[in-house]
């Protein structure tokens, strides 16, 4: 760097003062020799004395200032800002210094200290050269405004100063619709007046770089060099101009100087990974721009990554960074068609419109990018409008005609579309493309002969293509001669063995022929040749689950989810597997793998809301519906779904009101009417519930849940003979065990005792191992006073079912007068197989009463009422078991609280009878 007459000046005035200031000989003799040094051009012998005369006196401010002076001509900006710095703490002059360290705070990027540079003391020259640099800091900020009005308030002080010049330049460059050349007249001045200023030359470089001259910038930059051998801002602009110019090699010179100045700088890591992308090695270029990538000074750096990442086969990356670039620089068009090219490949055809439609320009390209995605989308007229001003613009280019005859083939214009395609073909014979739509055109056309015709003459043109009997057996298949077509995609096999077309085909032969194990062994082959083919992946899978095969479709999608992990298809098919087997945990597992903005996916909300409100996380389940239920509001099964969400949280009314919301969008869905029906019956409100019933049985007769919910209802308004009319109604519908024994005791209640034994008889003659009509027909014998009776039928289910403890508790019950040893027995048995039973427990407090065991009898009933404090029969038989052990007054009390809290007690009567006994006798 030149250091410049207003640097130099001060340091000659320094010398010549020597004699008058407080120095030792010593470190007069070393800041003399250091002088000479200086002004020979000797920096590194000038260092040297400057060390010796610091060692002497630490706080030589002459020396002070020398050194910083030399450090910041070398370019070491962290040491000239240690070295000026201390000449302004020992007392150096602030506008000799604070000029250059304003400068060296803007090389180094230190925004804060150079915002906190005291101007108080400083004269107009250098005051404007500070307030210069500190506009250029607030400039790298992104404070356009700031750094503006910052500059003219330096402007004001000195506009003839050439750094201040330099400085206008700069932030005049930074604004859009600024007139360059006027930029760069002022430039070429100070230029001009300093040929020798290196930043001058360097923004005159710049300049160059925007108008597109790269020869200029490369020259204008190479002078920058030339006086600032060490700038590396230069050597950046120069390596990017020869990168433009295709001087890769040329450009790697400037890069290593970069590197050997600056290694750990994103600037020398983001020209190493672009030369490495030049050069082809991918891996190293991605490592290389992802160090750059770390900050936002460089958001090319995922331009490059994107294209790196493209080049190596991951395309989700090459998309992401291209998304991230497409961020930060939305107005190029290159990022743009790149991204909208990912985005193609993906199959995110919406997106390419969206970033696509809005531009203006007629670029052929962005043009063809977005007629392929209108395409894709269906949108197959805006598609063929694109494609016809291409054509206008591009008559001769094959491509444009091919993607234009495939576009009225899909508008079903068979004859434009074949005429556009013939045309391709006719315009480039050799063109692969063409001929493959235009032979597929033909077969879409119903044309197989004439497919055929063109298919053969293509393979006898190119007697080596695979892809000429691709073509050629795809026509023999279509036209029905299947065993031909096998033997031509079997040629194309031997001419090419990793082609993944192929084996699709032969494939697809075998699977029409129902040979779904060779398609799967095609299948595999397109894996073994393309093993991150996510398409296979998903094939493989749907067969083997077709095939029942669960282990082998499991695997084919963990590995597409792997391929393709924010793929939402193959993690739903995957938790609906798991959903299916009740294993809930798993499908969170899966579904959590997704990026956030994919779990708002309807399907994913959908499995995720299903699986939650399984495991009767309702809760959960309704947060997933309610977000479900507004990107997809049509959906009236999952609409009934938020319903069944709210009724598992208790929340009543929010379900009421969405089971009618599901009336109304539906109103011939009965499980939606038959639910709020159970809801009214739950609230009494019997005639809006029996409206919602006689609906859903005029949608449909004979509905066994509308019947039942109408049963409910008759049974509640106590019309005996109506509900044991629909109860007969659902039994001849539904002859279930339940059905018969509610019916059996429908007939007891209305006095049909023998109707309801011939019942239950006649069910267990036709079914010998029913074991509730068996218990039901014993427990009426029972009521009848038929104790053996009952006993036996009692003692037949156990026989069947021997851990039946209610046969047991009941044989106890009924043995309990009659043979108490034996109903200790049984009751000691029923405790056995279930020792927490209240009912149990009571029936063995009874036994031990029975056979005079009474504290063992106060001890059990005990343990019955801590299982079941409320039950008053329980309360009863413990006052009972008190009196007999001679616990009068615990007995009373009992007996007088169960007559006071209990008053619906069907043993009421013989309650007041014991207490009436038991105050006698205690009298």
């Amino acid at each position: 760097m030149k250091i410049t007459c207003w640097v130099a000046a001060p340091i000659l005035v320094c010398s010549l003062l020597l004699n008058g200031c407080d120095q030792t000989t010593d470190g007069m003799s070393y800041l003399d020799s250091a002088n000479l040094y200086y002004l020979e051009g000797d920096y590194a012998s000038s260092r040297i004395q400057l060390k010796k005369a610091l060692q002497s006196n630490p706080e030589n401010i002459e020396a002070r200032w020398l050194l910083g002076s030399i450090f910041f001509a070398e370019e070491n900006m962290p040491s000239a800002e240690l070295e000026l710095e201390k000449y302004i703490e020992f007392g150096g002059d602030v506008n000799l210094a604070l000029p250059i360290l304003s400068k060296i705070y803007v090389e180094q990027n230190k925004l804060r200290s150079l915002n906190q540079i005291d101007l108080s003391n400083l004269v107009a020259k250098p005051k404007s050269m500070v307030l210069a640099s500190q506009s250029l800091g607030l400039l790298s900020a992104g404070q356009v405004q700031e750094a503006e009005s910052k500059l003219r308030q330096a402007e004001a002080l000195n506009s003839n100063e050439s750094y201040v010049k330099l400085a206008r330049a700069q932030i005049d460059l930074s604004k859009a619709g600024n007139d360059i050349s006027e930029i760069q007249s002022l430039v070429e001045s100070v230029a001009s007046e300093d040929p020798s200023n290196a930043l001058a030359w360097k923004l005159l470089g710049d300049i160059r770089q925007i108008d597109g001259d790269m020869l200029e910038a490369e020259a204008n930059y190479t002078k920058a060099i030339k006086y600032s051998a060490r700038n590396i801002r230069a050597h950046y602009g120069r390596a990017i101009s020869r990168f433009r110019m295709e001087e890769v090699d040329k450009a790697y010179e400037d890069i290593e100087v970069i590197k050997r100045y600056s290694p750990k700088s994103v600037m020398y890591q983001y020209l190493n990974g672009v030369y490495q992308f030049s050069k082809g090695k991918n891996k190293a270029a991605i490592e290389a721009l992802l160090v750059a990538n770390e900050t936002d000074y460089f958001p090319i750096a995922n331009y490059y990554l994107s294209l790196a990442n493209l080049a190596e086969g991951n395309e989700m990356l090459a998309e992401n960074f291209a998304e991230e670039y497409f961020e930060f620089e939305p107005e190029d068009l290159s990022g743009r068609k790149l991204l909208a090219g990912l985005y193609l490949n993906s199959g995110k055809a919406k997106s390419v419109v969206r970033i696509l439609a809005p531009l203006t320009e007629q670029d052929p390209e962005v043009m063809s990018l977005l007629a392929r995605a209108y395409l894709e989308l269906g949108q197959v007229e805006q598609s063929v409008e694109l494609l016809t001003q291409i054509s206008a613009v591009q008559p001769e280019s094959p491509k444009v005609l091919m993607d234009l005859g495939n576009s009225y083939m899909m508008l079903g214009n068979k004859k434009e579309g074949l005429r556009h395609l013939q045309s391709a073909v006719a315009l480039d014979d050799g063109y692969d493309p063409a001929h493959v739509s235009l032979v597929v055109g033909l077969v879409k056309a119903d044309e197989y002969n004439k497919a055929i015709e063109i298919a053969k003459a293509y393979r006898d043109k190119n007697p080596g293509s695979y892809v000429s009997y691709n073509l050629l057996g795809l026509a023999l298949w279509k036209s029905g001669d299947i065993e031909q077509a096998k033997e031509v995609y079997q040629t194309s096999v031997s001419l090419n063995s990793n082609d993944t077309a192929v084996y699709k085909a032969l494939a697809g032969i075998a699977m029409e022929q129902g040979d779904v194990a060779l398609a799967e062994h095609h299948y595999q082959k397109m894996l073994d040749i393309d093993p991150k083919n996510y398409w296979v992946m998903m094939k493989l899978a749907f067969i083997n689950s077709a095939e029942e095969d669960n282990a082998q479709m499991i695997k084919y999608l963990k590995m597409a989810i792997e391929v393709e992990p924010e793929k939402v298809d193959p993690r739903v098919v995957l938790a609906r597997y798991y959903l299916s087997k009740s294993e809930f945990l798993k499908v969170n597992v899966v579904l959590s793998g997704l990026p956030q903005k994919k779990m708002r996916d309807p399907a994913v909300l959908e499995v995720s809301a299903i699986s939650r409100f399984k495991a009767q996380d309702y809760k959960g389940a309704a947060r997933k519906l309610e977000h479900y239920t507004q990107i997809n509001p049509d959906s009236v099964a999952n609409n009934y779904l938020l319903a069944k969400a709210y009724a598992g949280m208790g929340r009543k009314k929010a379900m009421v009101k969405q089971l009618q919301h599901v009336i109304e969008m539906k109103p011939d869905f009965s499980p939606a009417r038959l639910d709020l029906a159970r809801q009214y019956l739950t609230e009494k409100k019997l005639d809006d519930a029996l409206e919602q019933v006689l609906v859903v049985q005029k949608l449909i007769p004979d509905n066994l849940d509308a019947l039942k919910v109408e049963y409910a209802i008759a049974k509640l308004r106590g019309n005996g003979e109506v509900y044991t009319d629909i109860l007969q109604r659902i039994y001849s519908i539904e002859k279930t065990e339940d059905n018969l024994i509610e019916l059996a005791r429908v007939k007891k209640m209305s006095g049909e005792r023998r109707e309801a034994e011939s019942l239950l008889n006649d069910w267990i003659q036709n079914n010998k191992k029913s074991i509730g009509a068996r218990l039901e027909l014993a427990n009426l014998m029972s009521e009848n006073g038929q104790k053996d009776k009952a006993i036996e039928y009692y003692k037949s289910t156990i026989l069947i079912d021997g851990e039946n403890y209610k046969a047991m508790n009941n044989i106890a019950w009924n043995l309990l007068e009659s043979n108490p040893a034996e109903s200790l027995e049984y009751a000691k048995k029923a405790v056995d197989k279930n020792p927490d039973s209240p009912m149990v427990l009571d029936t063995l407090a009874l036994a031990y009463l029975h056979n005079g065991e009474e504290k063992l009898a106060q001890k059990t009933v005990k343990m019955a009422l801590r299982h079941s404090p409320n039950d008053p029969q329980i309360i009863y038989h413990s006052a009972k078991i008190d009196v007999v052990s001679g616990d009068v007054s615990s007995a009373k009390r009992t007996l007088l609280d169960l007559l006071d809290k209990y008053p619906e007690f069907s043993s009421r009567e013989d309650v007041a009878a014991l207490l009436a006994e038991v105050t006698l006798n205690s009298e």
